[in-house]
């Protein structure tokens, strides 16, 4: 689901100053994951306590998001563009482009130092383009981890060169079925597909995959395969930006996320079943024991009575 407020726009504009910073705080914890944003800005909000600062509101811009900022664009203050968010040693930079209404960055940036301190963030402004849209996508979770472990416990099995072979397959479908959409700066959100973020992800597994490989193997066998993994290395983040890319259209899109492969399952995961399966039998027998004890027990106190 594309990103939404934990509370209705009329709910925030209701909230004082301290009760919004500490609400914006915490929505930049979950904004953060998501990568690019729309956002809609006030640089001279008045708060229910009487405080004037920046105010901003964060998602897709349609339906709510879209109406506030449409009745409000005439304001001097209101303002549009997109954002997300980086983490660096000194903190939460926020970096912010401004597309639209009669904002100012200098003015907002001035308005809101008392929430950009209070909530923890550094607002970087640019000139109505994001120019670190790709260092921003690295920030969206694409379920790496999870594909690290089933690629390692895949290839277990796997010769190098059938790893290397599945690669090529997987980023053969990529480039013919992927690619054309992504590279194409005109294509919509709607354009893509589960099957799309599905395919980048096999070959963000397949290319995990390979890389695990090669790891594993002697320095004998490493020295034929030298060139192939230089190229997987340098394709690697371009790869997982892709997927990261399509699993942003398909949230701004209201289309639900996909696992990788709803049919994988792993050796590990099986024994794990099948650990537990082992456990539930000795809890049923110790519950039979039990059930003959307190039947002989019920006996003997019948043959009393």
């Amino acid at each position: 689901m594309p990103f939404k407020h934990k509370k209705k726009i009329h709910e925030i504009l209701e909230m004082d100053f301290e009760t919004y910073a500490k609400f914006l705080k915490k929505e930049i914890l979950r904004a953060a994951k998501l990568g690019e944003l729309d956002a809609v800005i006030c640089g001279n909000h008045k708060f229910a306590d009487g405080k004037e600062s920046a105010l901003i509101l964060m998602g897709a811009f349609v339906g709510d998001l879209a109406n506030f900022f449409k009745k409000n664009k005439a304001q001097v203050g209101f303002a549009k563009g997109k954002c997300f968010f980086e983490t660096t040693d000194s903190g939460t930079k926020m970096h912010i482009a401004i597309n639209a209404g009669k904002g100012k960055p200098d003015r907002i940036s001035k308005a809101g130092k008392k929430l950009w301190a209070k909530a923890a963030i550094t607002p970087h402004f640019h000139d109505k383009k994001l120019p670190f849209l790709d260092a921003a996508l690295d920030q969206v979770n694409v379920g790496e981890t999870e594909l690290l472990k089933l690629a390692d416990t895949e290839n277990n099995t796997q010769a190098i060169k059938l790893v290397k072979n599945n690669y090529l397959k997987s980023r053969k479908v990529l480039q013919d079925r992927v690619l054309p959409l992504v590279s194409h700066k005109e294509t919509l959100d709607s354009a893509y597909t589960n099957q799309h973020f599905k395919i980048a992800k096999v070959c963000l597994k397949s290319a995990a995959s390979f890389l695990n490989k090669f790891d594993e193997v002697n320095e004998k066998t490493q020295t034929l395969y030298q060139k192939d993994i230089q190229t997987v290395r340098s394709e690697y983040p371009k790869l997982k930006r892709i997927a990261a890319k399509i699993k942003q259209a398909l949230m701004a899109s209201n289309v639900v996320d996909i696992e990788i492969d709803n049919t994988d399952s792993s050796q590990e995961q099986t024994d794990d079943l099948k650990k537990s399966l082992h456990v539930l039998d000795k809890e049923f027998e110790k519950l039979n024991s039990l059930k003959i004890q307190a039947e002989k027990a019920l006996k003997y106190l019948d043959s009393l009575l």
